[in-house]
């Protein structure tokens, strides 16, 4: 039987790169109560409600929960939030879009709805008409628009 030995090499290290989560306050659209841990959609300007059908794209789970028209907290699947402008026609809470490419006379970027088979890294948190402010959650990974 060997005795092994013990290295006096330095070991690799590999630094544990992890991000810090996205945390936002958001009005609770469920009529009854949202619970730590349930995952959530966006059902209307930010306001969103517990997830009950798979076509329903989960935004994150509730970190604390609440009632109906509370603020809870809610941490998303985004790595920030964009204030936007809309263009080509209304941009509805819980759309995916994609920008256009262009930036308005003050800088804002500028958004579209994204369609079926595009790809998609926003989604609308706070919708709004043609050419009004909008605000976009900026998702950690693109997805696919699905078709309706």
């Amino acid at each position: 039987m060997g005795t092994g030995s013990i290295s006096s090499k330095n070991p690799t290290l590999r630094k544990n790169f992890c991000k810090d989560e996205l945390s936002l306050s958001l009005t609770s659209g469920f009529d009854g109560t949202l619970s730590e841990g349930q995952e959530v959609y966006i059902s209307a300007n930010n306001t969103v409600t517990k997830r009950t059908l798979g076509s329903q794209f989960p935004i994150g789970y509730v970190k604390v929960g609440g009632e109906l028209s509370d603020l809870i907290s809610v941490i998303v699947n985004a790595s920030s939030d964009l204030q936007a402008k809309a263009i080509g026609g209304t941009l509805s809470a819980g759309s995916f879009v994609k920008p256009n490419g262009n930036k308005d006379a003050d800088g804002i970027p500028e958004y579209v709805a994204a369609v079926e088979g595009d790809y998609a890294m926003g989604i609308v948190l706070s919708g709004g008409s043609a050419n009004a402010a909008i605000v976009v959650l900026l998702l950690e990974a693109p997805v696919i628009v699905p078709g309706s």
